[in-house]
Formats: C-alpha cells, structure tokens, sequence
C-alpha cells in the first residue's frame, strides 16, 4: 500500500510540473591574446649529441726486445703523464756489450787498414824504383844502339877509305908499270927521273893506303871490343824489370782494394755501433710526447717482451674531442670552421675568411646532477655521412680531467652549438604560430 501510494504521488508531482523558461544563449566572443613585438638580434642555438672521445690513443709498445727491470710510479691504470715521461725501463746489458764489441771491431779494423797503407806505401815505392830502373834500362839500350851504331859507322867509313886508297894505289901502280915500260921501248929507263918513273907518286899511294888500312884495323878492333851480347843482355834486363814492374803494380791494386774493403767495413761497423747505442738508449720507454693517461696496463716488472709488443694504451688528456652530427639543413646558421693550408690558388689564400670556431655547450646527466662543460667547434670531418646525409662537427674542450666532474672519454654527452646570429628579427612564441607556418597580426 505504501509503494503504490509514493508512486502515486510521483506521477502527479511529474506530470503537472511547471515548463521552465527557455532562454537564447549570448554569442560566443573569441578570446585574443596580444603580443607587442619587437625586433632584436637573435643568436641561434643548434642541439646535437655525440660521446666524449680522447683526440688521440696511443699504443706504448718497445722498439727492442728485454727483460722489464724497473716501472715507474705512474705506469698504472689512470696514471696521469708529462710528455716523453720515463715509463719504464728494459735490460740494456746485452745492448751495452754490443756497443762494447762494435767499438771493438772498429778499432781493429782501422788498425788492420793502418797496417794496409804502410804496406800500400811499401808498393808504392817498388813501383817507383820498377819504373826507375825500366826507365834507366831502356836508355841503357838507347845508348848501347847509338855507340855500336857509330862504331860500326866508323868501321864502314874507314872500310869505304881503304878500298879508295887501295884502289888508287892500284892505279898508280899501273901507271908506274906502263911509264916503265914505255921508257924501256925507248931505252930511256937509266936516264929516266924517278918522277917519269913514277915512284914518288906510287909511294905516296902506297903511304895513303897504308894509314887507311891502319884506320879500318883500328875501327874494327874498336868494334870487337863491344861486348856481342850487350845489347841481347840489355833487352833481357828490361824485360824483366817490365814484368817486375807488373808485378809491383799487381800488388799495389791489391792493397787498394783491400783499402777499399776495410773502409766498407769500418762504415757498417760503426753504423752497427750507433745502432747498438740507439737500442741501448731505447730500452728507457717514455711517454708520448703529450700530455695524457694510461688506459690500459698489460704488463709488469720481471716481464720478457719482445719489440713491438703493446705494454699499455695511453690517451691525450690536453684536449677531449666529441663528434656531433648536424643535418645539412641546419648547417645554414653556422660557420663551420674550415681554412686551407696549401693550394694552388693563391689568390683563394689571399682573400680566405677569418676561421671563427663557434662555441659550444656540452650536458650530461652524472647521478642526480647535470653539468655543463664549455669548448669550441674546432673543425668539421672532410665528408658527409653517407647514411644519414650529415656532417659531423668536431668539438674540442681543454683540460677535460681538470674539471669537477672531469670529462671522462666515453660519457654520452647533448651538444647546445652556438650558431650564427640573425639580425633585426622578431621573436614569437611557437603556440602563436598557426598552421601553415601563419601568424594572425592586429595593425
């Protein structure tokens, strides 16, 4: 009963309720908020990311081979060095007496070469006194062939002068024969002068011949004087002074070239001794020559390595260097610092731009903090990435380690660049800035 009566009244209430007043809605007024602005310069920021890298990594490896002797402090994990720093040292003994033994060798050698050139002055002189004695020799026979060639001059003129006054004799003699016997057919001969007879004449003949005779007598005893085998003996004697002389000139090449030889030998001895020397004094392993730290430590004292073993890695701690990639679009608003140092356009060198090296503002969150480290964009790599189509810029920040907290190689760090400044622009918040790139102006 009591349900039905409720529902009852419900209904009524319901059905007579009084209609409520419609009213019109008041426009809609669009609410506009103004900006005045202004214009101004406006420096452009450029973001990126990259992870800190050290500028250079250094393999410390030796040039010679040897037992580690000794270590230094800072040969460690994290050790911080000075460039050309003593590392650590090898065992030079064995290098030592090489340069003992080559210094050894020299002085031998150049004893040995000594010894050579006494004996090279010794040839010297035999040559000198062959060649003297070829040469007295020779004029020896020259002499010899002249004084038998007058001697058997004078025998052939004196043998020409006798057979002349013999022949005269002859003929006077003939005369003296037909006179005789013409002054016998005319009975004259007693009362005859010795002249008509011709006595006189043919014992003149006769003197003339005479004395020829005794000429040619003496020119050919002179002659037989002269020993037969002066001039054979005197052509032995310079054949054998011209083989005596080859001989001596034989062993003066001889000695030359052994000159010669000791002399190669004393330049690889000596060049075997500096290297001796140089491996001695490479067996103190020192730093690179910068300013860094040691990554990696792979050996220890009482450790036999050989040459070109890597006994550590080391990085440069003077500067840290991240490479940040920027898209080609953006590179507008930047100058990225390019400078050529050789070309064959001089005249591109002589109007070249002053390099400006942009800076830049590094972040990364170490922890609960963030930090901030400030460098400068040193340079760009020489091409794009052909994946990504961009460049990678190279930024450079001194003394990463001398910082709190140091820049540490590795650590992934977000990049602020500071780019080119546009001048004389107005600057809008970007909810402002409509579809299509519109911005709705009150004048």
């Amino acid at each position: 009963m009591m349900l039905g009566g409720s529902y009852s009244v419900a209904r009524y209430f319901w059905l007579n309720q009084e209609e409520t007043e419609r009213r019109t809605p008041p426009p809609k007024i669009p609410l506009v908020q103004g900006v005045r602005l202004h214009a101004t310069n406006f420096p452009i920021h450029l973001p990126s990311q990259g992870r800190v890298q050290a500028r250079a990594l250094t393999s410390i490896s030796p040039e010679v081979a040897g037992r580690i002797i000794s270590i230094e402090s800072i040969f460690k994990e994290g050790g911080f060095f000075q460039p050309g720093q003593k590392l650590l040292t090898l065992d030079d003994a064995d290098y030592l007496n090489g340069v003992v033994k080559a210094k050894a060798i020299i002085a031998q050698l150049k004893a040995k070469l000594e010894l050579e050139k006494i004996e090279r002055a010794a040839f010297t002189n035999a040559v000198a006194v062959a060649e003297a004695n070829l040469e007295q020799a020779n004029l020896a026979l020259k002499l010899e062939i002249l004084e038998r060639s007058g001697y058997s001059n004078a025998v052939a003129v004196a043998q020409a002068n006798f057979a002349q006054s013999d022949a005269a004799l002859k003929l006077e003699l003939a005369r003296r024969d037909a006179a005789i016997a013409n002054l016998k057919r005319l009975g004259s001969l007693e009362k005859a002068s010795p002249l008509a007879k011709y006595e006189p004449q043919v014992a003149e003949a006769m003197a003339n011949t005479n004395a020829k005779r005794a000429n040619l007598d003496k020119a050919l005893e002179d002659l037989s004087k002269r020993p037969a085998q002066m001039e054979a003996n005197l052509e032995a004697k310079i054949k054998v002074t011209n083989v005596k002389l080859t001989e001596a000139r034989e062993n003066l090449k001889r000695p030359a070239q052994l000159e010669a030889d000791l002399l190669a030998q004393i330049r690889i001895a000596e060049s075997e001794a500096k290297q001796a020397e140089r491996n001695a004094k490479r067996t103190v392993i020192i730093a690179p020559k910068y300013h860094g730290r040691i990554t990696e430590k792979r050996v220890d004292i009482g450790q036999v390595v050989n040459a070109g073993t890597v006994l550590a890695t080391a990085i440069a701690t003077d500067y840290a260097e991240v490479r940040l990639p920027i898209s080609n679009h953006r590179l507008a608003y930047l100058n990225v610092p390019e400078q050529m140092v050789s070309t064959n356009n001089t005249e591109a060198l002589k109007h070249q731009a002053p390099v400006s090296y942009p800076a830049v503002k590094l972040t990364a969150q170490i922890g609960a903090d963030s930090h901030t480290w400030q460098g400068k964009i040193d340079r760009a790599e020489s091409r794009y990435d052909s994946a990504s189509q961009q460049l990678f810029l190279i930024a450079q920040v001194p003394e990463p380690y001398g910082h709190q907290p140091p820049l540490r190689a590795g650590l992934f760090v977000r990049a602020d660049i500071t780019g080119n400044t546009l001048n004389n622009v107005f600057i809008l918040p970007r909810h402002t800035v409509r579809r299509g790139n519109e911005v709705a102006l009150a004048v």
